[in-house]
């Protein structure tokens, strides 16, 4: 009788084992992590400002000979080429003392040649010869410098550009030196980006700059900061980035 007790026992256990199931855990679903190796690169910032373009080059034109002023040419707003008549001063003393030197130069230079002759004849000493040679070149350079002070008698353009000022009227008298026209001109620009000082740590020659105008908003170009200046009088110790670029066709002095 006891083997068969242990089987009635064993089936009991068996099926007391199968009424319970198993607990479901709850939560939500695992995570998938990927893990990827750091590494180190540039970061682009950008800090912009609106600035200004002033003409790179604007030199004021001055008068290089004394005289009266006979006609001006252009007026203030007016695009010139370089070499280009602006004015004219009056050239009757510097034409008359130019056609008396221009005469004694040609028989300086006849009388010079002359002696060369003699002289290779034996005629006249090598001294001699040297002495008209010399009364010759000086006689050559009183002419020439006649002749450039008559040329000077036009006020000429000394570059391209735009005519931002004039100083002289017809009939003036001008001296020698005065300033006759202040000229700017287009064919390179100095861009001045004003920045405040909170930034200054960041603005530095060398780095890249992205320009754009309203004037051709179709033609950005890329130029670099060429220098970092303290504004004068300010402050706040705010400071310009210069930019200095050559013009990309369609931009004009005082444009933003």
């Amino acid at each position: 009788m006891r083997p068969l007790l242990l089987l009635i026992l064993i089936a009991a256990l068996g099926l007391a084992g199968c009424g319970k199931k198993p607990e479901e855990k709850k939560g939500p679903p695992p995570s998938l992590i990927t893990v990827a190796q750091a590494q180190a690169r540039d970061l682009e910032i950008i800090e912009e400002a609106v600035g200004e373009a002033d003409s790179a080059t604007a030199p004021k034109v001055a008068a290089e000979v004394a005289g009266r002023v006979l006609k001006v040419h252009v007026e203030v707003g007016d695009a010139v080429k370089r070499g280009q008549v602006l004015a004219e001063l009056d050239p009757g003393d510097y034409a008359a003392d130019a056609k008396r030197l221009q005469a004694q130069a040609v028989t300086q230079q006849k009388l010079t040649e002359r002696y060369r002759d003699l002289a290779g004849q034996g005629f006249v000493s090598s001294s001699r010869l040297e002495e008209v040679e010399a009364q010759n070149i000086a006689a050559q350079e009183l002419y020439a410098r006649a002749a450039r002070n008559l040329a000077r008698t036009r006020i000429v353009a000394p570059i391209s550009g735009r005519i931002d000022a004039r100083f002289i009227a017809q009939g003036d008298w001008v001296d020698l030196g005065k300033p006759a026209f202040q000229l700017t001109s287009s064919e390179r620009l100095r861009i001045r980006l004003p920045f405040p000082e909170t930034v200054a740590p960041r603005i530095r020659p060398g780095q890249a700059v992205h320009l754009i105008s309203p004037s051709a908003p179709d033609k950005p170009f890329d130029g670099r900061v060429s220098e970092v200046r303290p504004m004068v009088g300010s402050g706040n110790r705010a400071f310009d980035a210069i930019v200095e670029v050559a013009n990309p066709g369609d931009w004009r002095p005082g444009a933003s």
